[in-house]
């Protein structure tokens, strides 16, 4: 049936195996990079606020800076 073609597919198989490889690679490299992210504002140091302001507070913004950028182009 459906199945079999499926699993015959090569382009199907190829595209199984990128989403396998590119899952078992991102999600940990992922987690670790969040981790150390963790572990270096968990810590008590003086540049502490300039960490806070030059990363996770760019990241946080960047969601709402493309929507923004977004529907500005599109209107």
């Amino acid at each position: 049936g459906n199945f079999r073609e499926l699993f015959a597919d090569p382009l199907f198989l190829t595209s199984m195996w990128n989403t396998v490889f590119f899952t078992a690679f991102s999600v940990p490299v992922g987690m670790l990079v969040a981790l150390a992210l963790a572990l270096l504002l968990n810590r008590k140091m003086k540049a502490r606020p300039l960490f806070w302001l030059s990363t996770v507070w760019k990241m946080l913004l960047k969601p709402s800076q493309i929507v923004y950028f977004t529907w500005r182009m599109a209107v």
